[in-house]
């Protein structure tokens, strides 16, 4: 299947030139942050050269082939494996000891996909299993049914226009999870709301036409509250993620995803939604929100904000552009 980048994004910002792999290459004093992009057959080679230059990823969607990693400042040394599709991985005999899932780097278009990585001295067998439906709300549905095999933990999701997908792991204390799904972000609102939320997390999300958010068992927190953000608009995306945070809420990283919004089916505009959760440290926060259209705008806009002390924390690719969401401390 063929992709649509085909370059190699290293030490975000400055100066471009071909490589003699045949990937392009950005490079700059500043190299906090780099973003790898490739082809599927290329693209576990890039990953791998850039953690052996010290980097460990961060973000990624592995079914386009971008992976976006930090400079790694514990000196541990680090490796990854990507799975063009995690079905096939696991019928093939799963997953080598000693890696691991990453749930911020599951993701799907047509097929789903994921990176897996090692840390230096992990020998660790694991297992996965994939559950998948034909849409978010099927998928809700088969896991409120119970199809998560006892002793697995549900860590990660992954939605497209042609399905939805859930992975579980084997956990000694695997936890429950619940699915939260709607194309209405006032219903996504309600749904955090709920009673069943004080006692559960947001720890991972997609979206398609439909946001798709994942609860995990944690801590009951009392007075817990989320705070619902939406907006076509990144600079009013922006605005009111910082207003928020100057009422005390703190941004969930993992619930950043931009969804398109349709009218009788038709796609008229993409949306981006956030969501805020009260009880965070008291300390003050800034956000910035970034949109571009091409990947290597996005990646330079990065090493700029990281400059001015700036920290990725999220990345979301949607219907029209791609968004990263930084913050200040």
């Amino acid at each position: 299947m063929n992709r649509t980048v085909i370059f190699r994004l290293v030490t975000i910002g400055g100066l471009l030139f071909l490589s003699p792999s045949g990937a392009s290459s950005v490079n700059a004093a500043d190299d906090q942050y780099r973003v790898d992009s490739a082809r599927w057959k290329n693209f576990e080679q890039e990953l791998n050269r850039t953690a052996g230059d010290g980097y460990q990823l961060v973000a990624g969607d592995p079914a386009r082939g971008v992976a976006f990693f930090v400079r790694s400042s514990d000196g541990i040394r680090r490796s990854y494996r990507f799975t063009a599709s995690v079905e096939k991985r696991l019928k093939d005999g799963g997953v080598p000891a000693g890696f691991r899932l990453m749930p911020q780097a599951f993701s799907a278009d047509i097929m789903y996909s994921a990176i897996f990585e090692n840390v230096e001295g992990d020998v660790q067998p694991r297992e996965y299993r994939l559950i998948t439906a034909g849409s978010p709300g099927a998928l809700a549905k088969k896991l409120e049914k119970g199809e998560v095999a006892p002793g697995f933990g549900v860590i990660a999701v992954a939605a497209d226009q042609y399905g939805a997908a859930a992975v579980s792991e084997r956990q000694p204390d695997a936890k429950r999870t619940t699915l939260i799904t709607s194309g209405n972000p006032d219903d996504v609102r309600q749904s955090l709301s709920s009673t069943i939320t004080k006692e559960r997390c947001l720890i991972q999300g997609d979206a398609t036409k439909d946001v798709v958010y994942l609860l995990q068992e944690c801590v009951p927190a009392a007075g817990r509250t989320y705070e619902v953000i939406a907006s076509a608009v990144s600079g009013k995306l922006e605005q009111q993620l910082n207003a928020a945070a100057a009422r005390g809420l703190r941004l969930v990283p993992a619930s950043v995803v931009s969804k398109s919004k349709t009218f009788l089916n038709n796609y008229i505009n993409a949306e981006t939604v956030a969501v805020m959760q009260s009880g965070a440290p008291e300390a003050p926060v800034t956000y910035r929100v970034l949109a571009t259209v091409r990947l290597s705008t996005l990646a330079e806009e990065i090493s700029a904000a990281a400059r001015n002390g700036f920290t990725l924390l999220s990345y979301a690719p949607g219907p029209k552009e791609l968004y990263a969401v930084l913050e200040k401390r």
